[in-house]
């Protein structure tokens, strides 16, 4: 079970499983408010999908083509989780 996060436009987030398919997404078309929606959205997802960080394999982050920027935003946090999580 992964955790997607892309920021290459908007922000997106998603928890995806290989069986299951997409279990919880949230996203906006937002392209300038990545680092305050990033942990909501993440946080939102795992609720909706019933996943605790512990039961994801993995973390997968988009790298564009975006703005730098954006794409900073999503990278670091998909780092930063998954080191959370071990």
């Amino acid at each position: 079970m992964l955790l997607a996060i892309d920021t290459s436009t908007g922000t997106s987030v998603a928890v995806v499983d290989l069986d299951g398919g997409i279990l919880a997404e949230a996203g906006t078309n937002d392209t300038m408010r990545h680092a305050e929606l990033i942990g909501d959205g993440i946080r939102d997802v795992l609720a909706r999908a019933g996943v605790r960080p512990a039961d994801l394999s993995g973390v997968a982050a988009g790298m564009g083509p975006g703005p730098f920027t954006g794409l900073r935003v999503g990278i670091a946090a998909a780092r930063a989780f998954a080191l959370g999580i071990g």
